[in-house]
């Protein structure tokens, strides 16, 4: 794919890699419901469907594992897993409260088991 050759042509030139939008519009959070419904107008309505919900529902599935046995949210462990990736990564979520840059910054006392990061990398592919 994409990343598999973007990443070395990164460290090839020494580039940095600011990773916009790792919630996938919020739908990582796990914060929506299949059945959710959006203004026609509305941005999240064209991520955030019932065939996205299914499509990523085993990654959402899997992170709720790990999330509960350390205390984070999917959201923490989403950004988190994008922090391990390489140090010139940088994840940029969005937020509009207080409460969820304070959830954000959490994300990097996050640790994972090697087999943590290969099941999510796994899981986020498909």
């Amino acid at each position: 794919g994409t990343h598999e050759a973007l990443i070395p042509l990164l460290e090839e030139h020494n580039i940095g890699w600011v990773a916009h939008d790792p919630l996938f519009k919020g739908l990582l959070s796990a914060t929506f419901q299949k059945g959710t419904r959006f203004r026609r107008d509305d941005w999240r309505s064209r991520l955030i469907n019932d065939a996205n919900l299914d499509h990523y529902a085993p990654l959402l599935q899997y992170l709720a594992k790990p999330g509960g046995e350390k205390g984070a949210t999917p959201a923490q462990l989403a950004i988190a897993w994008v922090l391990r990736q390489k140090p010139y990564i940088v994840p940029i979520p969005g937020m509009r409260k207080p409460e969820r840059l304070r959830e954000n910054m959490a994300a990097e006392q996050i640790t994972f088991t090697e087999a943590e990061l290969q099941n999510i990398a796994e899981l986020a592919k498909s």
